[in-house]
């Protein structure tokens, strides 16, 4: 069975992740683990205990046929879902992105927990609502947006709804003491199309209706933008350094930062 991974607290941010969930639950079939990080020096039990009996009875109020675990770990929030990541398909977090509030889930955090989960995860914005609209998702010069495209395709099909993949692209720079040839954006962008074109086209393999944008200038604004009426976002991390560390860019977090749409960050080595 699928295994999803929600992490909470008792900020709004958690309480509308739980609602995505609900959400996302409805339309596919799911174990739910919602876990919770504390520190047994500084807190009390029995108030995070109460904050996940609270969010699983919300969701087994929704969906009464629903497998609703629940677990408590002692440690820092990042570590405790990075490790929960490792035996998750799927793990959602919120994110406050308009209220300065006292939780975990603020600042960098949600793209740390990003960077070193095992498995895709979801940022919920705290002013999420629900969006019948497409999946959303970049697509980079290599292959590490590959788990991306693959996961956003299976998430449209899944929802019946339309994949758009965005692709950007910019010219080089030119300079009074060396022109740019005006033959080579035109070259430029025929590459890069016939990327798209060519990633599309698998992608359609599995979600009937693809849709390309070809954008010339920077991802990030342009990826918030095309989301701004979808379901969902879809982006790959990097891989950095000589051990293959992931790294989530600044389209994440641009989206993260600036989208009322849940973003889904997949690691370029999930298969």
């Amino acid at each position: 069975m699928y295994r999803i991974t929600v992490g909470v607290d008792d900020s709004p941010a958690a309480s509308v992740a739980v609602e995505w969930v609900i959400d996302w639950h409805r339309a596919r079939h799911a174990q739910i683990t919602l876990v919770t990080a504390f520190d047994y020096l500084v807190e009390e039990v029995d108030e995070d205990v109460a904050v996940l009996e609270r969010a699983a009875w919300r969701i087994r109020e929704a969906l009464p046929d629903a497998v609703v675990e629940t677990a408590m770990a002692d440690g820092s929030v990042p570590g405790v879902l990075e490790r929960s990541s490792r035996v998750a398909d799927l793990l959602v977090v919120g994110s406050h992105r308009t209220r300065h509030v006292r939780s975990v889930l603020t600042g960098r955090l949600p793209l740390r927990i990003a960077e070193h989960a095992a498995c895709p995860v979801v940022v919920v914005p705290d002013d999420w609502q629900k969006r019948t609209g497409s999946v959303v998702v970049g697509l980079g010069d290599d292959d590490t947006s590959d788990a991306a495209i693959a996961f956003a395709a299976a998430e449209a099909a899944d929802l019946g709804v339309e994949l758009r993949i965005l692709h950007a692209w910019s010219p080089p720079a030119s300079t009074a003491d060396v022109p740019l040839d005006p033959v080579v954006p035109v070259e430029l962008r025929a590459e890069h199309g016939e990327r798209l074109a060519e990633v599309a086209r698998q992608a359609r393999g599995r979600c009937p209706e693809v849709r390309e944008h070809l954008h010339e200038g920077a991802a990030g604004g342009a990826l918030v933008a095309l989301a701004a009426d979808a379901a969902l976002a879809v982006v790959g991390t990097h891989r950095t350094g000589p051990i293959g560390e992931l790294l989530v860019g600044s389209t994440a977090a641009s989206l993260i930062r600036d989208s009322r749409t849940p973003v889904c960050v997949v690691p370029s080595n999930w298969a």
